[in-house]
């Protein structure tokens, strides 16, 4: 059955951040990573060819690629997984305790949570391997103030290094101590914060708390959220920062990501210091003087302006063509730029999409015609969709600046005749009183999850696809009649070559879902599914043991464009796509689907969602396919569920299809 996980997120009220102090920031290291971790102890974790290594703050490679996932030092070592196992190195890249464990984490006050194999539970090792805290609660925290929250028979309490309780299990949830001061979620739904004595400092009274990372006060405030939006408190619970984000994350070397559709970071004022650019999740706290963000789908590091401020004798970079991003219909695009400077010029480089296509070193001080010092000025080829390209110019002062511009190139779109698409969307949060009573709890988001798939097929991106080919059915809607029902009468409806989608968010057991009211079996619904005509099918359920359905299954489907082209996109690489089934499961057989309190979605239905709004796009051809999209899934929701919950969750995709079948188009 779906699995609910308790989190909390907290929020603002003073200051409104204003963009007018916003600065630009320069880059330490240029993006050229597929990912990047946060400087700790002087290195970074960073991944390249699909293997994770480490660099030092001048870029080099100190740790070579050879890791499946690596994160940041702490304490002298960093936990690593490989081949399915956790462990930990040293800065040297030497093992210094294998990898044996299920899950793990940092190190802190010598100590570091860690999941034992035989009995997958939590205790807590030395920096020998050795276990001090013997592995015998279901997810722990780390040590902190020396004590580390657990939780035992569904609460949390404290426990002291000597696994003694301090604090009895009590709480929903808590996190750990900074200072005297711990978040605790009480029984009233409400999260406030205690002190080592379990009593309440901050009493409860707010929804949720919006840094899932770091969870405690940092530099004298915390991220929290109310009434949807997040902002920052002090230690006495008054607003400091008013509550306007759609993201908000705790302070690090005085700044805080925070945002809407884009996020930036602010200082404890309030205000912009470098303004919202970054896609969420795109960019990650300063530490050590340095942030990594992505640019253009590639990790590089930015410099602290706090600390770091933008030099005012920086090279001049103007964009002559083109003047703004632009879209453009042709591969091969011609570049005009100028570049001044009050010191001596001592070099000029062109990136685009992160590969370096011209470099000048030493440029002459020669002023043409329309006053530049320097003209770079070539043709430049693009590919299919998005290209970043970056001018970068240095001078004799030492200081250097850089420019960004994205060109999106989109090939003609041809229209073919248009297939249509029929879907059945389901979700169940509430279930029957005689569930209930059988022993069939209700969910929290599954209904949620139906409302944000029903609205993304219509729009443009997931195919516009009218109300009159769309069944939505949530809660006591879902009975098994209304469902069998629906899809009969709307997949009836379907053509030879249109596709069939049928979306379920909600309990399952083997062989099963769980409609409002009684079980349905997977037998019920393949024989709807395969009744239909249609040549492409897709099915898609976020619910526990979901890949037990048929995974012999013989037979699948399912640059600012403007909506009209994102649909002609859509269907025109639909019509070209083969026959088939698809059967995209949230969990494999046996494993719990995770309800994630903290995206308030399925942790499968969030990441599939967000990979058809264009993070799925690994290619950049706009065209997000089946199996773009299940890499992208899957990569997510397995990293989420082991490093944030400690379960196992491997979403599937079964049948027999065309891999290249699009799911949606990424239109921007």
């Amino acid at each position: 059955m779906k699995t609910l996980n308790f989190i909390f997120l907290l929020c603002c009220t003073c200051l409104l951040p204003t963009l007018t102090q916003a600065q630009e920031f320069e880059w330490a290291i240029q993006p050229q990573f597929e990912w990047a971790g946060s400087f700790s102890e002087g290195l970074a974790a960073i991944k390249q060819n699909g293997k994770y290594g480490y660099i030092n703050k001048q870029g080099q490679l100190v740790i070579q690629l050879q890791f499946d996932n690596a994160n940041s030092f702490s304490e002298g070592l960093a936990f690593i997984y490989q081949n399915g196992q956790f462990g930990f190195i040293n800065q040297q890249g030497q093992w210094i305790i294998q990898p044996q464990f299920t899950n793990a984490n940092s190190f802190s006050e010598g100590l570091a949570k860690a999941e034992a194999q035989n009995n997958n539970k939590y205790g807590f090792i030395n920096k020998n391997g050795e276990w001090i805290i013997q592995p015998k609660f279901p997810i722990v925290g780390k040590f902190s103030d020396g004590l580390a929250a657990v939780c035992q028979n569904g609460r949390w309490g404290f426990i002291n290094k000597n696994g003694e309780w301090v604090i009895q299990p009590q709480f929903g949830w808590a996190f750990s101590f900074s200072k005297g001061l711990a978040a605790a979620l009480q029984k009233n739904g409400k999260w406030g914060f205690i002190d080592k004595q379990g009593q309440w400092v901050i009493q409860p009274q707010f929804e949720d708390y919006s840094d899932f990372e770091t969870s405690y006060f940092s530099e004298g405030l915390f991220s929290v959220k109310q009434n949807g939006k997040c902002g920052f408190i002090d230690k006495q619970g008054q607003w400091v920062i008013q509550p306007q984000f759609k993201y908000a994350y705790c302070f690090s070397e005085g700044l805080s990501i925070v945002g809407n559709s884009n996020v930036g970071f602010i200082n404890k004022e309030g205000q912009w210091i470098i303004k919202p650019q970054f896609d969420f999740e795109k960019a990650k706290s300063f530490s050590e003087g340095l942030a990594a963000v992505e640019q253009n789908g590639k990790w590089g590091f930015i410099k602290n302006p706090l600390t770091n401020p933008v030099s005012q004798n920086k090279p001049t970079i103007v964009w002559q063509n083109p003047t703004s991003d632009s879209n453009v219909i042709s591969g091969n695009f011609n570049i005009k730029v100028c570049v001044q400077s009050t010191s001596q010029i001592s070099g000029v480089k062109v990136f685009v999409n992160g590969n370096e296509v011209y470099s000048a070193l030493k440029a002459p001080q020669v002023v043409v015609n329309d006053g530049c010092q320097f003209v770079v000025e070539r043709t430049i080829s693009l590919q299919e969709g998005k290209n970043s390209v970056v001018i970068q110019a240095a001078n004799s002062a030492g200081t250097t600046s850089s420019v960004t511009r994205t060109l999106t190139y989109q090939s003609p779109v041809v229209v073919l005749q248009q297939p249509k698409v029929y879907a059945v969307v389901v979700g169940v949060s509430d279930y029957s009183s005689d569930l209930n009573s059988s022993g069939i709890g209700d969910l929290t988001y599954c209904h949620t999850d139906a409302d944000a798939v029903y609205r993304f097929l219509q729009t443009p991106e997931g195919g516009s696809v009218p109300s009159s080919q769309l069944i939505k059915l949530t809660n006591s809607q879902a009975t098994k009649e209304n469902i069998l029902s629906s899809c009969y009468t709307l997949f009836g409806k379907a053509g030879a070559n249109d596709l069939i989608m049928l979306f379920i968010s909600g309990h399952g057991g083997k062989n099963v879902f769980v409609s409002y009211d009684a079980i349905l079996s997977h037998e019920d619904l393949k024989k709807v599914i395969y009744n239909s005509k249609a040549k492409r099918k897709l099915c898609i359920a976020d619910a526990c043991h979901a890949g037990s359905w048929n995974k012999q299954a013989s037979n699948a489907m399912l640059k600012g464009l403007s909506a009209d082209e994102t649909r002609a996109l859509y269907y025109n690489s639909l019509n070209n796509s083969s026959d088939g089934l698809a059967l995209f499961m949230s969990a494999q057989t046996g494993e719990t689907s995770i309800d994630d309190i903290e995206l308030r979605q399925g942790l499968f239905t969030y990441y599939y969602l967000e990979g058809l709004k264009g993070n799925a796009d690994t290619n950049y051809d706009r065209i997000i396919t089946i199996s773009e999209l299940y890499n992208y899934v899957k990569d997510k929701v397995s990293k989420r569920a082991v490093s944030r919950y400690g379960n196992s969750q491997t979403p599937e995709l079964n049948g027999t299809f065309d891999h290249n079948m699009p799911i949606g188009i990424r239109s921007n």
